[in-house]
């Protein structure tokens, strides 16, 4: 079985096991690589397929590993994976499972870690399709001191969520106005002129008299004004939305736990005081 030799193991400190299973190459490659880009150290990745002997490293799925891993990868032919998980905390059929996984050529991927950083390595392994059996973590539990027993204390805290309300409308729509105008048009007409001049006494026509009775017609002419209305483009107008920022103060109480302390008994100041101080240190 070619393996490095982070595969799970009983660790202190509460660490977990988080183990899956890759079909193919690839997709464990880019496992290893996103765990790595998310700061998993070297040590806290393990890896390990069914390949025997020699062969397995050297090849170039394991060299690419050991550059991935920042480290030469050692092969082990006499390894059980299924010991391995047992040995960290694995139930005997959770173990199982991933040693017949890898008896079908399989590769095995574990991270070793704790709290939200165990669920950040399981959900990038779940991503990228890995099969992580019936859970997929092995919880490991620490050696407890016998008579002491562990208080978790709790707090809140104000998480804020945004979304976006109508906060008013706005209607746009055009209406007909009349109104009044009046224009000063200068307009022209003719009027008729009779202007008579005196003459002293001169010769008229040879005509009789009373021959030239014939009437003489003038038309006068004005100008008329005739109104016509067109409709001309008076303004332009651009609608549009743009967004505004703003800051929006919230508050709100939270609570959190504190642990504190009853004497009972005959414990002396000193004793109380030295205790005190390890709470305070501790917290």
């Amino acid at each position: 079985m070619a393996t490095n030799t982070n595969l799970p193991k009983r660790t202190p400190g509460g660490l977990s096991s988080t183990v899956a299973l890759f079909r193919d190459e690839a997709r464990a490659e880019r496992a290893l690589q996103e765990l790595k880009r998310e700061g998993f150290s070297e040590t806290e990745i393990g890896i390990a397929t069914a390949g025997h002997g020699n062969a397995g490293q050297s090849s170039p799925f394991w060299e690419r590993v050991g550059r991935t891993l920042n480290r030469k990868v050692q092969p082990e032919s006499t390894a059980s994976v299924r010991e391995s998980l047992q040995a960290a905390g694995m139930s005997e059929p959770q173990a199982r499972y991933f040693d017949t996984g890898l008896a079908r050529g399989d590769i095995l991927v574990s991270v070793r870690a704790s709290g939200d950083r165990a669920l950040q390595a399981r959900s990038i392994l779940d991503r990228l399709g890995a099969d992580l059996g019936a859970t997929g973590i092995s919880v490991v539990p620490p050696p407890v001191a016998e008579g002491l027993r562990d208080i978790q204390l709790i707090g809140e805290v104000l998480q804020v969520h945004k979304e976006k309300v109508q906060r008013g409308e706005v209607r746009l729509h055009k209406e007909v106005v009349s109104e009044k105008k009046s224009v000063d048009v200068p307009v022209m007409h003719e009027e008729f002129v009779i202007e008579r001049l005196r003459v002293d006494g001169r010769t008229a026509p040879h005509s009789a008299l009373g021959e030239d009775s014939g009437e003489i017609r003038i038309p006068l002419i004005e100008e008329q004004v005739h109104v016509d209305k067109t409709p001309i483009v008076t303004e332009e107008i651009h609608i549009g939305k743009r967004e505004v920022q703003e800051t929006q103060h919230v508050s709100d109480t939270v609570r959190h736990e504190e642990l504190r302390t009853d004497q009972k008994g005959s414990m002396s100041e000193g004793e109380l005081r030295n205790l005190r101080d390890k709470l305070r240190n501790a917290a």
